[in-house]
């Protein structure tokens, strides 16, 4: 299958968005501190609807590329394997610095890790799997196949989401919840036809994305009193017709398609990067915001695709880091040399 630039174009941009928001810190006591009615704070807030739910409506998108088909077992496992397991390692490691070296921002326990409590932002990667494990019934079931019965199931899923249902198990069900409408969006987006969008339909779903983005910028700057929750109606709009919207206009870059090649890697490695810049920085005296933001985006971009580069001949690293199959180097090989 011919890979997508657009997609990978998406994939870098959200990679961005997300390393930046982590340099600049979610919280005012995170990152680089930030305080509040600042404009880096305002800019971190700002993206919340989009950071997320452009990843997970991307997921949705190429899953349905190449959607399960067959044995649902063996469909599992593989995402066990693509996502549980690199999570844990890169999750054990970020637990272990966030102890050990001096200079983070909080810390966590590993127990709290092992006993499904979701750490960081690797809870992403729990509500995915969750999402994919509940897909599997649906799929086999073929009630994601309709019109009417994916639009039934994609209603009820967005209608859930926007109870603000917050269950106390762990493994970021919560997450899941908020993220399977952008999952489902993404699906139909390629299942119904919905990205052959002529100019006119794409033109409205990008004023809509305009407007949902305007009313959070007037509830961001209290000129109107509004919830801007991630679950919130004005939030789920905004998300929603955001990520439609960079979707159906397909742009390309090169760069951030570069980049989001590698995306899982910087996804899952990140953090390593932004906070040992950010430490170094600070030791050295450096102060200014916006030369942390910069490099600290560099190095958290640029540190996980060498990670990847330097490992990913390497079948055990590829497994335990990145949740590649230990064959699949073996396999390429003997193809290339069946075809000369």
């Amino acid at each position: 299958m011919e890979k997508d630039s657009s997609v990978d174009s998406l994939r870098g941009l959200a990679c961005v968005l997300l390393v930046a928001y982590h340099v600049i810190g979610a919280q005012p006591d995170q990152g680089l501190r930030v305080a509040d009615g600042t404009y880096l704070r305002y800019l971190n807030e700002s993206l919340v609807h989009i950071r997320m739910p452009l990843f997970t409506f991307l997921s949705g998108y190429v899953y349905a590329l190449r959607p399960l088909q067959g044995n649902g077992f063996d469909f599992a496992l593989k995402k066990l394997r693509r996502l549980l397991l690199p999570m844990m390692v890169a999750a054990t490691l970020y637990v272990g610095m966030q102890m050990l070296v001096p200079g983070t921002n909080r810390s966590y326990s590993l127990f709290l890790l092992y006993t499904g409590y979701p750490i960081a932002h690797f809870w992403f990667l729990e509500s995915l799997l969750l999402i994919f494990l509940v897909l599997i019934p649906l799929e086999q079931g073929g009630l994601l196949r309709t019109r009417m019965v994916f639009l039934l199931i994609f209603s009820s899923a967005c209608l859930i989401s926007l109870l603000k249902f917050q269950p106390t198990l762990r493994f970021s069900i919560n997450g899941a919840i908020y993220l399977a409408p952008y999952f489902l969006a993404g699906v139909a987006m390629h299942r119904f036809g919905f990205e052959r969008a002529g100019l006119p339909a794409r033109a409205v779903v990008a004023l809509l994305a305009l407007a949902g983005i305007g009313a959070t910028q007037l509830g961001l700057s209290g000129l109107i009193e509004m919830d801007l929750g991630r679950q919130s109606l004005v939030g789920f709009a905004a998300g929603m017709t955001s990520v439609a919207a960079l979707f159906l206009f397909r742009w390309r870059s090169d760069v951030l398609a570069t980049i989001g090649v590698h995306s899982y890697a910087i996804y899952l490695f990140h953090v390593f990067g932004t906070a040992g810049t950010r430490i170094v920085f600070e030791r050295l005296g450096l102060a200014s915001q916006e030369m942390h933001l910069v490099l600290g985006l560099a190095a958290g971009i640029a540190a996980p695709i060498v990670l990847e580069k330097l490992l990913q001949r390497y079948d055990l690293p590829r497994l335990l880091l990145f949740g590649k199959s230990m064959q699949g180097r073996h396999r390429v090989s003997m193809a290339s040399a069946g075809s000369g």
